[in-house]
């Protein structure tokens, strides 16, 4: 395994199962997954202290504690590939291309302690943007694990984290209909249509920001092998 050709980062099987043979770019593909992960942990710990009820931030909490578990995970199999571990730039998050096209909260609500607890419009907007988020994570993990053999590490990994990610997105499905029985279910309608809206165009920009950060990784390790 390993090529000497760059591989162009995508989101279709086709483009994942080039990806699964150059080690490269694997490592490089793990690490803005691990990133993400990462991301939704730093979340979370706000979330545990800014949700409005006992309830809601202990799930928030658990969620933490699996981002947070997610990350170590790809960690781990990124030293395994014989990669280092390391930061991505901010616009190669797709949960920071999420907020910027409020899908979810912006990214300066999450930032730091809390001053004050959501409100429950900020609540909708939150778990509409991560049920949406949830929902991409968990299909794009299942398509790249199709990339790998069924006795490949790195296809396990992937599917042990999908299985909770799709738990995550159910989590914040139920979270939305407690708001619908409090007689908010117009403002969850609306709120779920326009992360359904806005949430391609995040993921597109992610693609994007993602694509050149791979091809830059690629670059620069031909370029050490010359």
């Amino acid at each position: 395994m390993g090529t000497s050709t760059i591989v162009q980062f995508g989101d279709d099987l086709a483009a994942y199962q080039v990806m699964a043979q150059n080690d490269t770019a694997l490592v490089a593909s793990l690490n803005l997954f691990r990133a993400s992960e990462l991301w939704g942990a730093r979340m979370g710990t706000f979330l545990a202290q800014a949700l409005p009820t006992p309830e809601f931030r202990s799930e928030a909490l658990l969620h933490t504690v699996q981002e947070l578990r997610h990350t170590y995970l790809f960690d781990r199999r990124i030293r395994e590939l014989g990669g280092i571990p390391g930061p991505v730039p901010e616009e190669a998050i797709y949960l920071v291309r999420c907020a910027q096209v409020g899908v979810g909260l912006p990214v300066e609500r999450v930032e730091g302690s809390p001053e004050r607890v959501l409100a429950p419009e900020e609540c909708i907007r939150l778990f509409a943007g991560v049920h949406v988020i949830e929902a991409r994570g968990a299909r794009t993990l299942r398509t790249f694990a199709d990339a790998f053999p069924e006795d490949d590490p790195t296809r396990a990994l992937l599917e042990d984290i999908m299985g909770e990610e799709a738990i995550h997105a159910a989590s914040d499905g139920d979270a939305l209909e407690s708001f619908r029985q409090q007689g908010l279910a117009s403002s969850v309608d609306a709120m779920l249509a326009s992360c359904g809206e806005n949430e391609p165009i995040a993921w597109r920009r992610f693609l994007n920001s993602a694509g050149e950060y791979v091809f830059r990784v690629e670059y620069e390790a031909l370029g050490a092998r010359k």
